[in-house]
């Protein structure tokens, strides 16, 4: 039998190096929702992801608005170009996600499964998977896409 140590993540100063070195994926976030209106559906589900994060970032550092510096940047960059607006380029730029994703993922990986750590993760997971799922209507957009067998969902 194997054993397999998971000591979390570390105290709250090892924690904020955790999300700062998520601050690629906050600026992407960020990106997509400059380029919708606001007070859309599109801008909402953006809103869905981006608070997941948040919510996981304030579990681990006790910091509200962790990434408020880079909010409040990128409220100035309003009307950019919308990467989501078509449903091939929203497929594209949730692929283009897809290291964030392993990133939380093998963050989850060194919390005890189902616990508070690793469910405060899955938070920041499931909720980029919500956003996703709005805008490429692909259902488990980052789950697996077979089962051993054959693909069990059209390729995109």
């Amino acid at each position: 039998m194997v054993y397999r140590s998971r000591s979390g993540l570390g105290d709250k100063a090892s924690c904020v190096g955790v999300f700062n070195d998520l601050r690629p994926y906050a600026e992407q976030l960020l990106e997509w929702r400059s380029g919708v209106v606001m007070p859309s559906l599109d801008w909402m589900a953006i809103s869905i992801a981006w608070d997941g994060l948040e919510t996981s970032a304030y579990h681990f550092t006790r910091r509200r608005n962790f990434y408020f510096e880079l909010e409040r940047e990128w409220s100035e960059r309003r009307g950019a170009n919308n990467p989501l607006g078509d449903r091939q380029e929203a497929i594209a730029a949730f692929k283009s996600a897809a290291p964030f994703v392993q990133q939380l993922r093998g963050l989850m990986e060194r919390c005890p499964p189902f616990g508070r750590d690793y469910l405060a993760l899955m938070i920041a997971l499931e909720s980029l998977e919500t956003t996703a799922l709005h805008f490429t209507r692909v259902h488990s957009f980052y789950g697996a896409t077979g089962d051993g067998a054959g693909p069990t969902r059209p390729a995109f």
